[in-house]
């Protein structure tokens, strides 16, 4: 039971994750994109045991430092 509740709070944060980043991206505020950066690390601790997971994670991750970078070079 205990683990179910685990699996829906995922689940949970990773949506919010991706709706903080959504706003970010809109209102182009690199603390929010931040904020749901650090919220979608919840995922793949979780799943830790399995690879593919975490290598889409740490994919995904890469690309959006990469678009931070371009976005928000003029930003400190």
């Amino acid at each position: 039971m205990h683990k179910k509740y685990m699996l829906a709070l995922q689940k949970v944060l990773m949506v919010i994750s991706g709706v903080v980043m959504i706003f970010g991206v809109k209102k182009e505020n690199r603390k929010m994109l931040f904020a749901g950066k650090v919220l979608s690390y919840v995922y793949p601790i979780g799943y830790w045991i399995l690879v593919y997971p975490i290598a889409v994670h740490f994919l995904c991750i890469i690309m959006m430092n990469r678009y931070v970078e371009k976005e928000f070079e003029d930003d400190s």
